[in-house]
C-alpha cells in the first residue's frame, strides 16, 4: 500500500512575524531545556522527545515571539 505526503518547507518564512528556521530554534530550545543529547538508532542520530513537553515548550515560544 502506498500513501501520498505532502510536505511544507518550514525552514523559513513559516510565518510573517516569526525568524527564520523558527521550529528548528524551538526544537533545538526543548533539547537544550530538557538535556537530551539524543542517541543512535542504527546510524542515525536520533532523539526522542515528550511530545506534550514539546507541545508546551513550543507555545512558550511562539506566544513570546508573537508580534
Amino acid at each position: 500500500m502506498t500513501r501520498g505526503m505532502e510536505e511544507f518547507d518550514t525552514a523559513e518564512a513559516a510565518h510573517p512575524g516569526w525568524p527564520d528556521r523558527f521550529f528548528a530554534r524551538i526544537v533545538d530550545g526543548y533539547l537544550r531545556e530538557t538535556g537530551n543529547r539524543g542517541g543512535m538508532i542504527g546510524d542515525a542520530r536520533s532523539f526522542l522527545l515528550d511530545a506534550r513537553g514539546l507541545l508546551e515548550h513550543a507555545l512558550r515560544e511562539m506566544r513570546r515571539a508573537a508580534p
